[in-house]
């Protein structure tokens, strides 16, 4: 079977690009992944305010390690109560940003409202701008993958809700198998009603230490990888995204979690 691995940058947030690149090319990663955000705070990310020789700066780097850019995070929040247009403004502006780095996936989430705040008018108003910002995004040939990652998009019925009402095309999930079971939705449950919307995953663990679910490495959590790979074979022929999120030993992690995805991927 053909597969491809990449890993999601949030690990490596405090890397700065050029290391977390020589290490990507070291373990066999040569397609990776980053993300905008507060360069100062974040050494990896990119800001959405980046100078052409800034980005000069990352394509040198990419080319020196034989690596390329396949998806950046980005976008703004979808379910803002007031100046969601500003909101779409940003995700357009690191789209254009993400084109011309030669990204092909653009992952957003869709929204940081309270679970409990949330309105019908909510959920509609994260499907029409995710619609819009996949139509911009489609002149550049990118594909937008929303993240499930709690609040509303806890579950997998709320995930399924959000993108029932936009146009299949280049718009799908970012299934995050993890983040489903962390905030209490099965994860093999959750594909179920968004299989045919997966578009880019996330791999990670979690399971309960103290009372409180932690993330940790794959093969120590308690999300059935075997049963969700069964599943996703039958259709899903995207990247497989290693997301490792401890920083602490991020490389240690990324390289364990590597050797159980091509384990499983080959069985």
């Amino acid at each position: 079977m053909q597969y491809r691995i990449t890993s999601s940058p949030w690990g490596f947030r405090y890397r700065q690009f050029e290391t977390y690149c020589a290490f990507m090319k070291k373990i066999g990663i040569t397609d990776i992944c980053s993300f905008f955000g507060d360069p100062k705070q974040h050494p990896l990310s990119f800001s959405d305010a980046m100078s052409p020789e800034e980005m000069n700066t990352v394509k040198a780097a990419v080319a020196a390690h034989g690596v390329r850019i396949v998806e950046v995070c980005g976008g703004g929040d979808y379910s803002v109560l007031n100046g969601v247009d500003k909101q779409i403004e940003i995700s357009k502006r690191h789209l254009d940003i993400a084109a011309k780095l030669d990204a092909k996936i653009f992952r957003v989430f869709g929204g940081w409202i309270n679970e409990k705040q949330a309105t019908d008018k909510t959920y509609d108003q994260i499907s029409a701008c995710l619609a819009e910002v996949g139509a911009y995004a489609g002149k550049y040939g990118i594909i937008v993958a929303m993240e499930n990652h709690g609040g509303v998009t806890r579950t997998g019925e709320q995930v399924a809700r959000i993108m029932n009402k936009v146009p299949s095309g280049n718009v799908g999930v970012n299934y995050d198998p993890a983040n489903f079971q962390f905030h209490g939705e099965d994860a093999y449950t959750a594909l179920m009603k968004i299989k045919d919307r997966v578009v880019f995953t996330h791999l990670k663990n979690c399971k309960m230490l103290d009372g409180k679910m932690h993330y940790c490495r794959l093969a120590e959590g308690n999300v059935d990888y075997a049963s969700i790979y069964t599943e996703l074979k039958r259709f899903y022929a995207g990247y497989w995204s290693l997301e490792y999120e401890e920083a602490s030993d991020v490389e240690a992690g990324t390289m364990d979690d590597a050797a159980y995805v091509k384990s499983l991927l080959n069985s």
